[in-house]
């Protein structure tokens, strides 16, 4: 079932279909929060993301096709070849070409999952977690702003 891998999957990563992008990892925290069952952190030192369980119930799908939608960089990826998953996905998260339409981005991903950031304190050079809450209300703000001024325009 797992085809092959596009990109050099994280060595820590469990082999499978769901994986992470070796050296790509932002330290983010969003995949653990998401779903921590299946991804989590490669250890203290190395703040690096790891598939650490493939999914295997409806619900550990819906969680790992979430953690492939709600990424901002595409290092969680999905090298199998199974149409219903691909269908759920947006192109660019998927090695294996197909000609099945795909979703855009963000749309039918299966169960709402409440999202929670938490990011660890202790580690230098990483955004706290309500200095994140305040540069991403700003980025909305300023995005809302934007797309206001563009539908105005004649």
């Amino acid at each position: 079932m797992t085809g092959s891998c596009r990109f050099t999957r994280h060595p820590d990563s469990i082999p499978g279909d769901f994986y992470v992008e070796d050296i790509c990892c932002i330290s983010c925290g969003v995949p653990q929060e998401i779903a921590p069952d299946l991804v989590g952190w490669v250890d203290e030192k190395e703040l690096q993301c790891a598939w650490k369980k493939q999914p295997e119930t409806p619900e550990e799908f819906d969680r790992a096709i979430a953690v492939l939608h709600t990424q901002e960089l595409g290092c969680h990826r999905y090298a199998g070849s199974d149409l219903a998953i691909l269908r759920r996905l947006p192109t660019e998260v998927c090695d294996e070409p197909t000609e099945a339409p795909n979703v855009r981005a963000n749309e039918n991903i299966g169960t709402p999952i409440p999202l929670r950031l938490s990011m660890p304190q202790e580690k230098p050079g990483l955004i706290r977690g309500d200095e994140a809450d305040n540069a991403t209300a700003r980025r909305i703000a300023v995005t809302r702003k934007r797309r206001a001024t563009e539908v105005a325009r004649p």
